[in-house]
């Protein structure tokens, strides 16, 4: 009778644990400088969306907006730099900037994020801090069918009712029609008859009072329609990127170690097409000397276009050399940042000087010409992209597969320069938008068998941030300073049956945004800590 081998045990490591170990995993299968998190099951990795998730990866921190993160920044720099693609295609953004917004994608559809620190000769350019690769979750990799459903509730320490009085107080104080019947916002009732009413105009314009650019002028004032729908701000714009690249495996040893990697370049061309509109601006001389001046004038505008091109080569080289636990990599490469496609239009518009902030000037009493126009805004630079030289050195340590210990260098050479608009030469040019000197995180895990925790510190030093509307001409700001503390608890109670506590900006650090020479303060703004307690229930397909 022949002998039978005894049941062979297999051990599945799942959970934080076995996210962390094939996170670790892909990062040493990789023949670039890269850092990234994946998950070994449905939801397993804490977070509400994929923002939070991202943070998890090292060099990774959230820009951040009234408290809760959304965009990424990468290595220090601007999420603005950095290049973002979902299953390796370009992501979309509906906002003015190329920085994608992750809050939004829910972080249960996730399977792995990936930060290419590193370029290739086949990566898609576009990012001079790196490249964000989010892989959506594929039910058949995980070989099982699942139905999740989870209630969630909502604990929001920090509550402004100001602005809302205000406004609630404006319109009751100022707004009531001569209809009354004592019946406010606060009380019961029943009925149309026994409802208040409210002139409209005037609760549009207390609306309107609480925008802080209105400095609380609760005036109603009528828009209108343009006689010309047309204008200079219109953007249809057209781009055409054609690329190619060439790429060589590098497999070798020196002293003998093992030596890997590739070397490439990658050719990019781009064209640019742009169409909009001219606006014209007539001006007349009065008999007393002072100036009559329209613009917009039906049927007086004129289309304008531009075009442009531009190629880049855009060379590569990573290199690896292995040993027992260790690995060394170099990496050297020219990579690509485009502007927004928004700056790419060609449109021209004009403003007259009592239309606009410094419009001190009624055109009915002035006699000086080059008073008559405030500000022209003339689309169409069609800019070049931001270009830098890349210098990585990383050093990783793996003395288990479920620890590594990694040390990385990045040099990054470019010129670019924002110019300092309200104070030149007094107060000094700022560097890249959204550029921290010192970033700095740290994550701590711990798993049992029935319970799980999470804790995540960030630090990011001061960035600067560049002015909106309605103040594009005044110093450029900087957000200060900022930590950020995270926590999330999950207990398993069956096997179908898990509750988890998530608790954001334990801290509650206000976002202060400073002018000039760090002497004036442009913004303050709090949003209080927020915690989530959910229940999530797990219903599993029957085996047939």
């Amino acid at each position: 009778m022949p002998l039978q081998s005894p049941p062979m045990e297999i051990i599945k490591v799942g959970g934080l644990r076995g996210a962390m170990s094939r996170s670790l995993n892909e990062n040493k299968n990789t023949t670039a400088i890269t850092d990234g998190i994946a998950t070994v099951d449905f939801g397993e990795l804490p977070g509400l969306s994929v923002s939070n998730l991202i943070e998890n990866i090292s060099a990774a921190t959230g820009h951040r907006l009234k408290g809760s993160q959304n965009e990424i920044s990468i290595r220090g720099l601007g999420s603005y730099w950095g290049y973002s693609t979902l299953n390796c295609r370009n992501i979309i953004n509906a906002g003015p900037s190329r920085a994608v917004n992750f809050k939004k994608c829910p972080s249960e559809l996730v399977d792995k994020r990936v930060i290419d620190k590193s370029q290739q000769a086949n990566l898609v350019e576009g990012g001079t801090s790196g490249t964000i690769d989010v892989s959506s979750l594929k039910p058949v990799d995980f070989g099982k069918s699942q139905t999740t459903v989870e209630a969630s509730g909502v604990c929001h320490s920090y509550d402004d009712k100001a602005a809302h009085q205000a406004l609630t107080s404006g319109i009751i104080d100022n707004c009531i029609n001569d209809h009354y019947n004592g019946n406010l916002f606060e009380d019961a009732g029943g009925g149309s008859g026994q409802l208040a009413t409210y002139d409209s105009e005037c609760f549009i314009g207390q609306m309107l009072g609480q925008i802080p650019s209105h400095y609380r002028d609760t005036s109603f004032y009528e828009i209108s329609e343009r006689a010309d729908g047309r204008s200079g701000s219109d953007v249809d714009l057209t781009k055409d990127i054609l690329a190619a690249y060439i790429m060589a495996d590098i497999n070798s040893e020196v002293a003998g170690l093992p030596v890997f990697g590739h070397v490439g370049v990658r050719k990019v061309k781009t064209k640019t097409h742009s169409d909009s509109w001219g606006d014209k601006i007539y001006i007349t001389t009065n008999d007393d000397g002072t100036f009559s001046a329209d613009i917009k004038v039906t049927g007086k505008i004129e289309a304008v276009n531009l075009d442009s091109s531009y190629t880049e080569y855009r060379p590569s080289l990573n290199t690896f050399v292995l040993a027992p636990e260790w690995y060394l990599g170099v990496a050297t490469y020219k990579a690509i940042s485009r502007f927004q496609m928004h700056a790419m239009s060609s449109g021209v518009e004009y403003s007259l000087c009592d239309e606009g902030d410094n419009g001190d000037y009624e055109l009915s009493t002035n006699t000086d010409l080059g008073r008559v126009i405030a500000n022209v805004s003339a689309s169409g630079n069609h800019t070049d992209p931001n270009l830098s030289n890349n210098y990585d050195l990383s050093l990783e340590w793996y003395p288990s597969k479920n620890a590594a210990v990694s040390l990385t260098y990045n040099y990054a050479d470019s010129t670019f320069v924002t110019a300092e608009p309200g104070s030149p030469e007094i107060v000094s040019d700022a560097n890249l938008f959204g550029f921290s000197p010192q970033v700095a995180s740290a994550s701590i895990y711990w798993e049992g068998d029935w319970a799980k925790l999470h804790l995540l510190y960030k630090h990011r030093e001061s960035d600067f941030q560049p002015n909106g509307l309605p103040f594009p001409d005044r110093s450029n700001r900087y957000v200060q300073d900022n930590d950020h503390l995270d926590f999330w608890a999950n207990v398993t109670v069956t096997d179908y049956l898990s509750v988890s506590l998530k608790a954001l900006e334990l801290l509650n650090e206000p976002q202060i945004m400073m002018r000039g020479n760090n002497t004036t303060v442009a913004d303050y703004s709090r949003s209080g800590a927020k915690y989530f307690l959910s229940a999530k229930v797990k219903f599993y397909p029957t085996a047939p």
